[in-house]
């Protein structure tokens, strides 16, 4: 479990653990608990706080329960990112090229925003370029955007926030679709993976923006 200051306070929240009827606290001075996961083992844990650039890890006992010091899994600053989307940067996606290669696998970077019909329409057209089809498309693009109230929100960072959650999507969606229904002859034609979020269902206080995207 998650909390959060209500203005995304320096170090104001915290990640609890709910198990058999009690709540413990596992990791005080959080500012925005995000990406909390498990690896399929069981073995460690991976959270980001909104304290740093970084996604930790957190090796777990046979119980669930974390044992030892959290660890740095990925540091976004030297690669000018962050877990929440933010930055400009084209060197995680470079990075992230080099190590797909390096593991034997193929790869290419497209440095286009999926916010806008030109953007989707050349990361598309980097993909067929490069491997000749597309065989799935997920679109995972996702900023959180402002954390205030929805007044306080301005249009300008709304509107950022629907147009790559939720626009970028409809615009790599479309753009995809007719070439993957050209390949009728084909057993496997393709697919496409949306990819929402609790907040969808659940909503987000203060992140109005970022819940109606991905609910969208």
């Amino acid at each position: 479990i998650g909390t959060m200051g209500k203005r995304a306070e320096k170090a104001a929240g915290a990640i609890y653990r709910l198990c058999r009827g009690e709540v413990r606290l596992v990791l005080p001075g959080i500012t925005v608990p995000n990406a909390i996961c498990f690896a399929a083992d069981g073995a460690r844990g991976y959270f980001s706080t909104g304290n740093d650039k970084c996604i930790h890890s957190w090796a777990l006992d046979d119980h669930g329960w974390p044992r030892g010091e959290p660890e740095v899994f990925f540091d976004f600053g030297p690669l000018g990112g962050a877990p929440d989307g933010s930055g400009k940067s084209s060197s995680m996606a470079d990075v992230t090229v080099n190590e797909i290669k390096a593991a034997g696998g193929q790869a290419v970077a497209s440095y286009d925003s999926v916010a806008t019909p030109a953007g989707g329409e050349a990361i598309i057209k980097k993909a067929i370029d490069s491997f000749g089809r597309v065989d799935v498309v997920i679109n995972n693009a996702g900023i959180l955007g402002p954390v205030a109230t929805t007044w306080e929100h301005t249009t300008e960072a709304f509107r950022q926030v629907l147009d790559v959650n939720l626009t970028g999507a409809f615009i790599c969606t479309r753009v995809i679709v007719p070439l993957m229904l050209a390949n009728m002859s084909q057993a496997n034609r393709g697919r496409i993976v949306f990819v929402s979020s609790i907040q969808a269902k659940e909503g987000m206080p203060r992140a109005a923006a970022y819940a109606a995207s991905k609910a969208g």
